[in-house]
């Protein structure tokens, strides 16, 4: 296969690289086919080892009026398959001295990694969420079996949003609007297009912007959960579904009692000691 390859009508550097590339280490011992998909992306690369395209998800964080809102949905995809539709992608890193919270798109054990290393320096350095990000994003990036976790984080507290990728890179957005993910340029817009809205709490911008992300999204739907740090520094947090439950009390008992249950963990996600991980 791979002779009958490289006689067809190649240009020249791709086949220099081609024939100049070391050979290949992984089990399937594809070597010259694995420099060709380094050549083109990484994500062809997987395609190679029979891994299928894993998409990602849409986490926003929306800051106003001294509010922060982490926002994510539920959907998993891999490649046309809906895996699930209700998982949970954000998780409250710290809550004292200063409250912490952290989201990811992508590989759902590489993001839960990559939030235990987190934790990990928050503890050295308590409340210094932009060093404990800084310290993380070297070591995700000189680590050699980190540097290949698939995964984007999102992390933010009162005063800073960042998004940590490996590789390396560390934004922070100047009008406190970011997003990870698939359907992050469409949740990025409509927040920011929502954001000068006098009146339109952060909860309420980051429920419609992601709304819209859905609609054009495949790989976001609209079961959304979502996390948030309160003016007076106070955790709070819950889910659509739990609303979906509160709102289906009227027609019996069954729908009242998801009501109370919803109720119950937003007042425990309050409290600091309540979201299910």
């Amino acid at each position: 296969m791979l002779r009958r390859a490289l006689h067809q009508p190649l240009q020249q550097p791709l086949l220099q690289a081609l024939l100049a590339a070391p050979r290949c280490r992984c089990a399937a011992g594809c070597c010259h086919l694995c420099a060709l998909a380094a050549c083109s992306s990484s994500g062809r690369a997987a395609a190679f080892h029979g891994a299928p395209a894993v998409h990602g998800t849409t986490v926003l964080c929306v800051r106003k009026d001294g509010e922060v809102v982490l926002m994510a949905d539920g959907q998993i995809s891999a490649g046309s398959k809906v895996v699930k539709p209700n998982a949970r992608k954000l998780r409250r890193l710290a809550t004292q001295p200063v409250p912490s919270l952290g989201g990811f798109a992508g590989s759902t054990a590489d993001g839960l990694t990559l939030f235990e290393r987190l934790e990990q320096r928050l503890e050295a350095h308590p409340g210094q969420l932009r060093r404990a990000a800084v310290e993380l994003a070297k070591v995700w990036r000189q680590d050699r079996i980190l540097r290949h976790l698939e995964a984007t984080m999102i992390v933010a507290d009162a005063q800073t949003c960042l998004e940590v990728s490996g590789r390396g890179e560390l934004l922070e957005p100047a009008d406190g609007v970011h997003a990870i993910g698939s359907g992050a340029r469409y949740a990025i817009a409509a927040a920011r297009a929502l954001l000068p809205v006098p009146g339109l709490p952060a909860l309420d911008v980051a429920r419609r912007a992601m709304a819209i992300a859905a609609e054009k999204c495949v790989y976001t739907n609209d079961n959304l959960t979502w996390e948030g740090i309160a003016a007076d520094g106070q955790l709070t947090g819950g889910s659509t579904a739990g609303e979906g439950g509160g709102g289906g009390g009227g027609g019996g008992g069954g729908g009242g009692g998801g009501g109370g249950g919803a109720r119950r963990a937003v007042g425990a996600a309050q409290r600091g000691d309540g979201a299910e991980r």
